[in-house]
């Protein structure tokens, strides 16, 4: 005669420990008391989308290329030409933080060396220029036929 009231327990397949999983996260928080708890997984340092000089090194990961910092911080950077081709390299880096951990360069040089000068060729500059001449040549076609 089978068992029917004895069943097997399915494994629990959770990655945190039924045992760790009982306790309050907070416990063992060092700011449990502070007014402003703030985020128990990030502690940001660096403010978002406010512009960064960073020093380190490019190493490659699976995701893309990556800075190593001098004060142990890691950088995902934007996978580009320009920071391709420093991997391996030390270099310094400027530009702003996306993200958690992302970093967008805005320049980067080998470092030790000068700042090289940025060039950025501003569209809406060169469409107000573009404007301005299409209505000069107009105008002066218009005088032109006219005189």
């Amino acid at each position: 005669m089978p068992l029917r009231g004895i069943r097997r327990r399915k494994q629990d397949r959770c990655l945190v420990p039924s045992a760790v999983r009982c306790r309050s996260v907070m416990r063992n928080d060092q700011d449990r008391h502070s007014p402003a708890l703030g985020s128990l997984l990030e502690r940001p340092g660096l403010p978002v989308n406010s512009t960064t000089h960073l020093t380190g090194i490019v190493v490659r990961s699976a995701n893309g290329p990556m800075l190593r910092t001098d004060d142990g911080g890691t950088w995902e950077l934007d996978n580009t030409r320009q920071v391709r081709k420093f991997i391996g390299a030390r270099v310094e880096v400027v530009g702003e933080r996306s993200g958690f951990n992302g970093f967008a360069c805005d320049q980067i040089w080998p470092a030790g060396q000068p700042r090289p000068t940025a060039f950025k060729l501003r569209l809406e500059l060169i469409l107000v220029a573009a404007f301005a001449y299409g209505l000069y040549a107009t105008v002066g076609a218009a005088i032109s036929v006219l005189g």
